[in-house]
Order: structure tokens, then sequence, then C-alpha cells
């Protein structure tokens, strides 16, 4: 009896979600997808916003939010704001348009353009002595490395996060992670 009542929940349900397209169901199950009222706030303020730093900040928050879902939302909107950045000489804002750019080529398996970008990042971070934007390059590098299948290369990267850092203690199992999953890829567990 009890497989009976389950199984008439299943086609239920099955039946309910058929009522949706495909889009609207994925909309509801993916946050960052939702038309809320902060991306609908973000974009008015974009399409209202000066050409000026905050626009920049503006689209690169726009970008951040498709980055996991969209990849090429996030690029679109990243490729305005590093125009913009670019412009207005926003070296800050070329940075942080750089990590998400090489994060959205990264989620799109695209790991030599992703690493080419991070590197721009990690150099105009040097440039400027910002040792935080130098941090997450590294720790970005590190990721990407190791997704592209060069665990030792990440290796190198992750282990230039330096624990007193604020990358590393506002990431520290996350960081630690991904540095055991290199040593695991080195088969190198001792």
């Amino acid at each position: 009896k009890k497989i009976i009542i389950f199984t008439y929940c299943i086609v239920q349900l099955q039946c309910l979600q058929s009522q949706y397209s495909d889009a609207e169901v994925v909309k509801q199950m993916n946050p960052s997808l939702r038309r809320n009222a902060s991306v609908d706030s973000l974009r008015k303020l974009i399409n209202s916003s000066k050409e000026d730093t905050g626009k920049v900040m503006l689209q690169w928050k726009l970008s951040n939010i498709y980055m996991w879902s969209f990849p090429d939302s996030a690029l679109f909107y990243s490729l305005q704001s590093l125009q913009l950045s670019q412009k207005l000489n926003f070296k800050y804002g070329t940075i942080r348009v750089y990590h998400s750019m090489a994060q959205a080529l990264a989620i799109k398996e695209d790991y030599p353009k992703a690493l080419e970008i991070e590197f721009k990042a990690l150099h105009l971070s040097e440039q400027i002595n910002n040792q935080l934007q130098i941090s997450l390059s590294f720790f970005w590098i590190g990721i990407i490395y190791l997704h592209s299948g060069d665990a030792q290369q990440a290796l190198s990267y992750l282990n230039k996060l330096r624990p007193g850092s604020e990358v590393f203690l506002k990431n520290q199992e996350l960081i630690l992670a991904h540095i055991g999953w290199c040593y695991l890829e080195l088969n190198n567990l001792d």
C-alpha cells in the first residue's frame, strides 16, 4: 500500500512539473536565475547609471550573479564592465572583473583563456600592490590549474596563500580542501 501511495505522489509531482516550461522549472530551482528584485534593481541601476566606477561595480555584481549558472551572461556583463573600467583607468575594478571573467571561463572549461585572464588580474594587482587581490589571484589560478588537471601547478599557487592572509583566514577550509585535492591527484597522501 505504501508503494502505491509513493508512486501516486511521484506521478502527481511529475504532472505538476510538466505544467511549467523547462526554463520556469530551472528558475524555481536555481536562485541565481530568479528574476528577483535584486537582479531587476541591478539592471535598472546599470541602465540609469553614469559611466563611472559605480557602474563598473554594478555590472561586475550582475556578472557574479550569473556566473555559476549562465557563464555566457556573466561574460557579457563582465566585458561591458571591463571596457568601462579600462576606459576610466579604474584598476581595482579591472582586477575584480578579470576575476569574474576567469571564473566564468573556467566554468565553461576554457582553462587556457581563464588562466590568461587571471594572470592579467595577478599582474595588475602586483602593479598596484593590492595584497588581497594578489592572494585572490593565487587562489583562482590554483583552482583553475587543479580543474584543468595540473595539480602540481595548482599546488604551487595554492601554497602561496599565507595562513595569516585575509583570503586564507576567510576561506581556510576551502583552500585546505583544494590543497588536499591536489595531493590526492598527485597520489601523494603521506
